[in-house]
């Protein structure tokens, strides 16, 4: 299984000294969920899509992940527009496509998560409750604890995912294909996460931040909200971080998907073989 991270931006210098690239953290959480670099068949691939706006070829890769971003979604870059429209052609791939009945399922992380709403036609903006920082707890539905299921697990009562956050801007409301689920909510931020089974996975939150690098993000960025927000913020620094459950899930999504591709590609041979083998005989 190939997975294509792409970059949308680089760590603070601090956090990336000690922690790598946003690509490097994607991959360790890959790992930590049970994605087996070790394996030759397994490989991750990153790509610089702000600078460089390299792509890979879809036809190459099995899944994508998308990083977070200090950037804006909404806005009209270039590289943002030429992002978006990468999402759509994963995800609607038109007739003329090479590989026109293939959907490559897509993981997207904050800005990621906001980058494919946008594809998706939904609404997106600033949070009129400004900032949402630190770890967070974030409500799980119906749909998002049946994705999360060793999360739910943990709790007695209402299911929830414990989540570090480092956001302003939402995606404010559900696409109107109602194809895409809600996977949780949290009192600052209604849509924290959409899913279509075998296409797409996203997160507001940040499966790849633990502490230290959500407390050098506070310490860097405090200026941008209020000290009562700062107190606030590093007292939930050491909450519960369900980083390594989202990671597991995160992997038997792509898993599933490259499972399920692969078995209606082999339905759709047999019954193409079959369709060649009637017409000799006529």
């Amino acid at each position: 299984m190939h997975i294509a991270i792409l970059e949308t931006d680089r760590p603070l210098p601090a956090i990336e000294e000690a922690n790598g690239s946003y690509g490097v953290m994607f991959a360790k959480l890959l790992q930590l969920g049970g994605f087996d670099l070790l394996n030759p068949e397994n490989k991750v691939s990153t790509w610089d899509v702000v600078k460089k706006m390299e792509y890979p070829d879809l036809s190459n890769v099995d899944g994508i992940i998308i990083t977070g971003s200090k950037y804006t979604a909404n806005d009209k870059d270039y590289w943002i527009v030429k992002l978006v429209n990468f999402v759509t052609q994963a995800l609607k791939p038109s007739e003329d496509s090479p590989d026109n009945q293939r959907v490559v399922p897509i993981v997207g992380i904050c800005f990621g998560h906001q980058i494919v709403g946008r594809a998706l036609g939904a609404p997106l903006g600033r949070n009129h409750q400004g900032w949402e920082v630190s770890i967070c707890q974030t409500a799980l539905t119906d749909v998002g604890a049946a994705v999360f299921p060793e999360i739910a697990q943990l709790s007695q009562d209402k299911p929830y995912m414990s989540i570090c956050q480092m956001h302003q801007d939402i995606i404010k409301e559900l696409p109107e294909d109602g194809d895409y689920q809600l996977l949780a909510s949290s009192d600052a931020c209604a849509i924290q996460g959409l899913y279509k089974p075998d296409e797409v996975l996203t997160l507001q939150g940040h499966p790849e931040y633990n502490e230290s690098i959500l407390r050098e993000f506070v310490k860097a960025r405090g200026s941008l909200w209020s000290e009562e927000l700062t107190k606030d913020a590093e007292s939930r620094l050491k909450s519960r971080n369900d980083s390594a459950l989202i990671a597991k899930s995160i992997v038997r999504f792509l898993n599933n998907a490259v499972k399920n591709r692969s078995v209606v590609k082999t339905e759709s041979t047999r019954l193409y073989s079959g369709t060649i083998k009637a017409r000799a005989i006529v």
